[in-house]
């Protein structure tokens, strides 16, 4: 009788054991829910992801200890063999960094949705906001921004939506004297990326004395125009501005001179549409500034122009449309047509 209370006991002992052990263990065992990062593979050529998804939501579990430590490593690395342009879903087959045994991982997502799509280049026009007045005496007469465009890539969708750069504010309040203002290339919108090095823009504000003239003067930042420029070119000048030198017989103010007195230089390069060039060359010209005036500053002397002549680079231009897109816009042909008379006002003489 004896020994059977104590082989009684003995089993009692055992089972409390066990029971114990099992509790211990199960006190161990964690249950996660997280979303462990998707690692995707650099596109080649001029592709992009538009859409995809950051993350994918599992649930482990294992042990405390292991869990924690081996979900820092976790992540889906996609294959870059199974994307394609478009819209995409791929399956998880496998997570990195799960250990063979210990830890079970149960997926609670989906496939995984990635768009990818072509990359698209776009020129737009490059501005700038002037602020305020020239304190009283002074008058802005004209400005300028270089570059005037910059090159932006990103999808069709953003690209055809976004039409102009706005590079800031400038204010000429107390402003006496021409000035110019760096500004930087940023806060592009999402999606939108430069496509060139270009990251800063130049504005030169033209401020001049509001001031009667007579006699011999020099009147500085006068506006060059660049006459008979083809539509599907652009133009930079070596200079945008010049200084001329003039007598005047009666008294006058900068308005009327900045009004009625223009500095013209002919811009004649043709353009082939067929093949899409410039005719006869790409190369720049040199060409003398011409000084008209309103018939009503006839008596106004032009003793001299600084500088006499301008340098003019020409480039195709870039019509705002995203490059990969199909376009149907009309280029004009003016190959073989010979080189229209200046334009001149009817009142310029």
């Amino acid at each position: 009788m004896k020994i059977f209370q104590h082989w009684q006991i003995k089993l009692l002992s055992f089972i409390l054991a066990l029971l114990f052990y099992i509790n211990l263990q199960s006190s161990k065992i964690v249950v996660k829910t997280l979303n462990i990062p998707i690692e995707y593979p650099k596109l080649k050529g001029n592709l992009l992801y538009v859409k995809n998804d950051k993350t994918y939501p599992i649930r482990v579990e294992g042990f405390r200890e292991l869990v924690n430590y081996h979900v820092q490593f976790m992540k889906i690395v996609i294959d870059p063999n199974e994307i394609y342009p478009g819209e995409n879903y791929i399956e998880v087959k496998k997570i990195e960094g799960v250990p063979p045994n210990g830890i079970n991982v149960i997926h609670l997502g989906g496939k995984i949705y990635i768009q990818v799509e072509k990359l698209y280049s776009k020129t737009i026009p490059l501005e700038v906001i002037l602020e305020d007045q020239p304190p009283s005496g002074y008058v802005k007469t004209n400005h300028f921004i270089k570059p005037t465009s910059i090159k932006i890539t990103g999808s069709r969708d953003i690209l055809n939506n976004y039409n102009k750069y706005i590079a800031g504010k400038v204010s000429l309040k107390e402003r006496k004297e021409t000035f110019i203002k760096n500004i930087k290339i940023d806060d592009l919108p999402n999606g939108i990326k430069l496509a060139d090095q270009i990251r800063e823009a130049q504005v030169k504000v033209i401020i001049t004395k509001e001031a009667s003239m007579v006699g011999e003067q020099t009147y500085e930042g006068l506006p060059v125009t660049c006459d008979g420029l083809n539509k599907n070119l652009e133009a930079e000048l070596s200079t945008e501005i010049v200084s001329i030198k003039f007598n005047s017989p009666v008294s006058i103010d900068s308005h009327q001179v900045i009004k009625g007195i223009k500095a013209v230089i002919p811009c004649y390069r043709a353009y082939d549409r067929i093949n899409q060039r410039m005719i006869p060359n790409d190369k720049p010209d040199t060409v003398p500034v011409k000084i008209i005036k309103r018939s009503k500053l006839k008596n106004i002397e032009i003793l001299s122009v600084i500088p006499e002549k301008v340098t003019i680079k020409y480039k195709i231009k870039n019509r705002g449309t995203v490059e990969e897109a199909t376009s149907e816009e009309e280029i004009i042909d003016d190959s073989g047509i010979p080189e229209p008379p200046m334009t001149i006002p009817g009142d310029y003489e």
